[in-house]
């Protein structure tokens, strides 16, 4: 069990094979995202099974992990069905059991830690500030520390 400090805000998900010299990969990957956005998912959705979540997995900081869960693993989101594919080595695939196995062999993390506005409605999401980006850098060497991965 890999412990992190409370200045990584958003622990990363770490999956199960991830540190495993056999694992799809024969290495260990880490996938880098860039930003949780708030209400860019179907907020009611999102609350109820957020919650559920949150309360059986230790609290807030689990939030990269649900993600991945819930997003990458069990629904078809864009994001996570194509950041897939790429790792799959595929092209415009639909998405599979694959799809959702490969992300047992990677960690994934983001690497602004904290919240980015995107409303419904809104074309995008508001630009992260450069105080976003400079407190960051802490928890992400953090993260690296303690992961270890051989790639990015």
């Amino acid at each position: 069990m890999h412990e992190f400090p409370k200045e990584v805000r958003f622990h990363p998900w770490i999956g199960s094979d991830y540190g495993d010299s056999e694992n799809r990969f024969g290495f260990r990957l880490l996938v880098l995202g860039e930003s949780h956005y708030n209400d860019a998912m179907n907020k009611d959705e999102m609350d109820s099974d957020w919650i559920a979540y949150r309360n059986s997995h230790g609290g807030e900081h689990v939030f990269t992990r649900f993600v991945v869960h819930k997003w990458g693993q069990n629904k078809n989101q864009q994001f996570f069905t194509k950041t897939a594919n790429v790792l799959l080595r595929r092209g415009k695939a639909n998405r599979d059991e694959a799809n959702s196995e490969i992300w047992e062999h990677v960690a994934y993390y983001n690497y602004v830690c904290s919240y980015v506005p995107w409303y419904q409605g809104d074309d995008r999401p508001k630009p992260h500030t450069s105080e976003q980006w400079r407190a960051s850098k802490i928890p992400f060497e953090m993260v690296l520390q303690i992961l270890k991965p051989d790639a990015v």
